[in-house]
């Protein structure tokens, strides 16, 4: 490594951690499966889906060029998913008669659609964080009712809506290696020299829609998912689909537009789970890293461009033309004038938007009594943090605590009981055993705990036979989903060690959308592991896994390149 610059350092730091935490899932989800999975068959089933994997991901880098253009390909290769995934949720059904909270919300926003009373207020005492879903929801269900259509089909319509728009902003993303700016209109924090931490592929693919639809639609817990209109499948993508809008409307001129649909985006998602917000905070930190590693070069701009301008004055005593010659000059090394001020200005539409849209939704929100009623009688936030803090983290394994808490009244008294229960149970939070388990329910459950939502009819779906316990074909399924989750914590330590390597060489900067899902995945880690243990969490924030992995065989595959060259 040539330079150590601050950058640098927090790069590395970051991935030295990131490797290691990696390693450790993946030695995790292969040693203690579950489903009564066996630890040869989960090891065996992860190397050949990564192998696989990564030779699609190379063997479409190499004939992709030869291919018509992205979009002409992708859009109607997307419409026909778009369709099967629609047609497959209709004749899976619409029973809600499952295990979880779904069924509650259904009844309960069909019931606010029309008008009736709610038969489970209680429930939304109790759990106040499902009360804004439930009335999105109602809306939906009630624009339906107006046009005389059933509430499932739009409803429905949103949800495969949000795949789609999630597998084409992980495309978007991915292409360029990610950047979030033009490559020639930036200065060198894209560039690749020693200076620079961040960089753009030169052989990266534009066209990765179609390898993301296809690795998308091979994740069987999609199909199960899509039709639930749960707080974890309302957000799903809606984080990865809010920064690819930012991305367009950054990398054109007129574009500024495409910040409001952004932002809408940004307030949807945090509505629906707050764990949307990851990927855009971590997108923003990267951004500030690149901002600090592109400081000392703008310092140099800013001296060339002096020097530059005396020169001009010296030559030409026209001022008019020493002006407009010295402007020319300064805008080929910086974007500070050029491009700085614009990108700005984007971000403050950005800002606005979601401050607007924001307080507006809020507004219509605490018109309603059962909202404000909720913010007053609901389980502290505190809640889900004790309910993490004893055996695997889960409801199932605390239900005691859970049925404690909700016989409470009172906030204050919830409260008082909480802070004395995370007291007494501090010392086993920290536990080794606690910490394997937790980590084990949270991130080794391939299947997203898809048994919550198999919707139980007489006849039994083929979804029904596949991902739930009593099917036929579980325990296969479950092995397949299980290895394709561990196949992409794989790719992440490989994707991480291909990191440490770059950053030490000093060589070349590491893709920017590749850290900033890594570090979006490394804060979704932490937020899980000190909240309430739940596998099905995790399924929201499947898109940024996918923009991982592709990220991390793409360095793989580029690490390949550069060993074969230098030989």
């Amino acid at each position: 490594m040539k330079k150590i610059t601050l950058p640098k350092i927090l790069l590395i730091g970051f991935y030295i951690v990131f490797t290691i935490l990696t390693l450790g899932l993946l030695i995790l989800s292969i040693s203690r499966p579950q489903n009564y999975l066996s630890s040869a068959r989960m090891g065996i089933q992860t190397v050949i889906f990564a192998t696989l994997f990564v030779g699609i991901v190379f063997l479409w880098k190499r004939f992709s060029p030869y291919i018509l253009s992205s979009m002409k390909v992708f859009l109607p290769v997307a419409a026909a998913y778009w369709i099967l995934l629609y047609l497959i949720s209709v004749i899976h059904g619409n029973a809600y008669h499952v295990v979880g909270d779904y069924e509650i919300l259904y009844i309960s926003a069909l019931e606010m659609a029309d008008g009736q009373e709610l038969s489970f207020t209680h429930y939304f005492m109790t759990y106040g964080n499902n009360v804004g879903p439930m009335l999105l929801l109602a809306g939906i269900f009630r624009l339906s009712h107006l046009v005389g259509l059933n509430e499932f089909y739009p409803a429905l319509f949103l949800s495969t809506l949000t795949v789609i728009g999630s597998i084409w902003a992980v495309g978007e993303l991915l292409s360029d290696g990610g950047i979030l700016f033009p490559v020639n209109k930036v200065n060198c924090i894209f560039a690749g020299s020693e200076d620079c931490v961040f960089a753009g592929e030169k052989n990266r693919s534009k066209n990765m829609r179609i390898p993301v639809l296809v690795f998308t639609a091979f994740c069987l817990p999609l199909y199960v998912f899509t039709g639930a209109f749960y707080t974890d499948t309302l957000s799903f993508g809606l984080g990865v689909i809010a920064v690819a809008l930012m991305k367009l409307s950054l990398r054109k001129k007129k574009a500024w537009w495409l910040m409001i649909p952004a932002g809408v985006v940004t307030v949807l998602g945090a509505v629906w789970k707050i764990t949307a917000l990851i990927f855009i905070i971590a997108v923003a930190i990267v951004w500030l890293i690149s901002l600090l590693s592109g400081k000392k070069k703008n310092v140099k701009n800013k001296k060339k461009k002096a020097d530059i301008k005396e020169e001009i004055k010296e030559e030409n005593t026209e001022d008019n033309k020493v002006e407009k010659g010295a402007e020319n000059k300064e805008t080929e090394g910086t974007t500070e004038e050029k491009y700085g001020n614009k990108i700005w200005k984007k971000a403050a539409v950005y800002a606005l938007t979601v401050a607007v849209f924001a307080i507006l939704v809020f507004a219509i929100f605490h018109s309603i009594p059962i909202y404000k009623d909720a913010k007053q009688y609901s389980n502290p936030t505190t809640a889900w943090l004790a309910l993490g803090i004893r055996g695997n983290g889960s409801y199932s394994e605390n239900v005691e605590f859970s049925d404690a808490v909700n016989e409470l009244s009172s906030k204050e008294e919830k409260s008082a009981y909480i802070k004395a229960y995370m007291k007494e149970h501090a010392n086993e939070a920290f536990s080794l055993n606690h910490i394997l388990s937790k980590a084990q329910n949270n991130f080794a459950g391939g299947t997203f705990t898809c048994s919550d939502f198999t919707v139980n009819t007489s006849g039994h779906s083929i979804l029904w036979e596949l991902m739930d316990p009593g099917g036929r074909y579980y325990y296969g399924a479950s092995g397949y989903a299980f290895s394709y989750v561990a196949m992409m914590y794989l790719l992440f330590f490989l994707g991480g060690i291909c990191a440490l390597i770059r950053l030490f060489q000093g060589k070349n900067g590491l893709p920017f959308m590749k850290v900033a899902a890594d570090l979006s995945f490394f804060g979704l880690f932490l937020f899980l592991m000190i909240w309430e243990s739940n596998n099905r969490q995790l399924y929201n924030q499947l898109p940024v896994m996918i923009l991982s992995t592709f990220g991390s065989a793409e360095l793989l595959l580029s690490g390949f390149n550069y060993a074969i060259i230098k030989k």
